[in-house]
């Protein structure tokens, strides 16, 4: 199966980014290239990828506003689904998004007709490691690396790294699940999962349930679980599409489930705003 035409540019763009950034730092610390030349020599290359980038993408999604009548924002966001680039592009966004709302400490969505049930409890212990590493690691290496030239760089990428990191703390923490006066959402950071119409549930129970602490699947039940499971089971009368989040576009994976099991801060809570729907 022939991969499509999105991906293979991706795919051609990397493999050139690598090379010429690999040659490049190996010629600078052979003695061949200064540090200057260097970077001139990679940005002479990589803007113009940029440029031939943001051309095609424009191009794309001016042909599906085209063909479909879609506004631009419904065809950029078709097309992020496709290319890579977009992808990973607007997933970037959305973290430095989420963390521009957790400065300012504001949750995406929720309003006074609007309650937000919060479910990041025990789930970030692992990337707060992963912080506290990267900042030891960068005192390291500006005490091991000779070159000031490659410790100005990589301060630079842990920095950004940890930025990145704060960014998908955030992004869990000011994406609530949501409950309305007609539908339930259910969201893990950034990436919806699924959207539920009140009416559609048919009972809610409170259940402990340890069998993933992550988001998955199993037959026709969904688990959006934390760090020690789920804590609330919410059973529907029809099965309803759900979207399982990936690193990446294509790791999205699409189901069709009857039962849900989520992990909230507050189940007693959900329960009874969910609990009425169902009479």
């Amino acid at each position: 199966m022939s991969s499509p035409p999105g991906r293979t540019r991706h795919v051609a763009f990397t493999v050139v980014t690598v090379v010429v950034v690999g040659g490049n730092g190996l010629l600078t610390l052979l003695g061949v290239l200064t540090p200057g030349q260097a970077l001139t020599a990679t940005l002479a290359v990589e803007i113009p990828l940029v440029l031939l980038t943001v051309a095609l993408t424009w191009r794309a999604v001016l042909r599906l506003r085209r063909e479909t009548g879609s506004t631009w924002r419904r065809a950029l966001g078709a097309h992020a689904a496709t290319d890579p680039f977009l992808h990973a592009a607007r997933s970037e966004f959305r973290l430095f998004r989420s963390l521009w709302l957790w400065i300012r400490g504001r949750r995406d969505g929720v309003s006074a007709s609007v309650a937000g049930f919060d479910y990041a409890g025990g789930t970030m212990v692992i990337p707060v490691a992963f912080i506290a590493v990267s900042l030891l690691e960068a005192v390291v290496v500006h005490l091991l690396v000779p070159w000031q030239w490659l410790r100005v760089v990589l301060l630079v990428l842990t920095v950004y790294g940890v930025v990145f990191l704060l960014g998908l703390l955030a992004s869990r923490s000011v994406h609530p699940h949501l409950v309305s006066e007609t539908r339930l959402t259910l969201r893990y950071g950034a990436e919806p999962v699924a959207v539920i119409p009140l009416s559609a549930i048919v009972s809610v129970s409170e259940n402990r349930r340890y069998s993933h602490t992550y988001p998955a699947c199993d037959d026709d039940r969904l688990y959006i679980a934390g760090a020690d499971g789920t804590n609330l089971d919410v059973v529907l009368a029809a099965p309803c599409r759900v979207v399982l989040p990936g690193m990446g576009s294509r790791a999205k994976r699409t189901r069709t489930v009857r039962t849900v099991s989520l992990h909230v801060a507050d189940p007693v809570r959900l329960a009874e705003l969910l609990t009425p729907a169902r009479t």
